[in-house]
Formats: structure tokens, C-alpha cells, sequence
């Protein structure tokens, strides 16, 4: 398909993202936490700006398609990856805070990952 002619997404097929900026760290951990354990808006937080985001189907079908690329890259030269798919990663002390589509360690589990995959 001709990417000039190509039809426009519907709604649906987008992300919806909203980006607010002089908010405080605390007010990035209120948000998490008044969302609870439900997957849905993803929040990312760095230098005073919070970007939240609902994530279309599109979204999870390419990131679905590039993890299983990276899965299958080192599965076939015999690398060592462990997976915890998404993943809320948070730094306290440099007041940063993310929702990865996947993540990654290379040999075992730490602290942080080795490759964060992020749409």
C-alpha cells in the first residue's frame, strides 16, 4: 500500500498521550498509586514532566512483534535473556519513573534491566 494513499488510523488504532509539565514527584507517586495495579494509563515521569498515555491495539501489536524478534535473535545465537515483559522502573533519587513495553536482563535478574524495549 502507497504510504501517501495509505487510510488514516481510526481512534482506536492511536495512543492517546497527554504530557504535563512542573509537576512534582510526589504528585507522579499519587497518580501511580491512585491507579492502583491496572495496567492502563501509562505513566512516565523525568525533570518535572509526566506523560500519561493509553496504549491502542496497534501499540501492543508491534511491541508483541518486536519483543518476540528480540526473543528469537538470542534464543538462535545462543544468548541468555531473561524476560519480565512491562515493568514500572523508578529511580527515588533522580526523581524518574517509566512504564516499559518490555524488559530485559542479560544472564540473571538485578536491580535494573540491560534492554528496555519502549513504543
Amino acid at each position: 500500500m502507497d504510504r501517501v494513499h495509505a487510510p488514516r488510523p481510526r481512534v482506536e488504532d492511536r495512543d492517546h498521550v497527554v504530557v504535563m509539565h512542573g509537576v512534582a514527584w510526589s504528585v507522579y507517586q499519587t497518580l501511580r498509586s491512585a491507579r492502583g495495579e491496572k495496567p492502563r494509563p501509562r505513566l512516565a515521569y523525568l525533570d518535572g514532566s509526566v506523560e500519561i498515555m493509553t496504549t491502542s491495539r496497534r501499540h501492543e501489536i508491534i511491541k508483541k512483534m518486536i519483543a518476540r524478534l528480540t526473543e528469537t535473535y538470542v534464543e538462535e545465537t545462543g544468548g541468555i535473556l531473561n524476560a519480565t515483559g512491562n515493568e514500572t522502573l523508578e529511580h527515588h533519587a533522580e526523581e524518574a519513573g517509566a512504564e516499559a513495553d518490555e524488559t530485559y536482563f542479560v544472564g540473571p535478574y538485578k536491580r535494573f534491566p540491560d534492554l528496555v524495549i519502549e513504543m
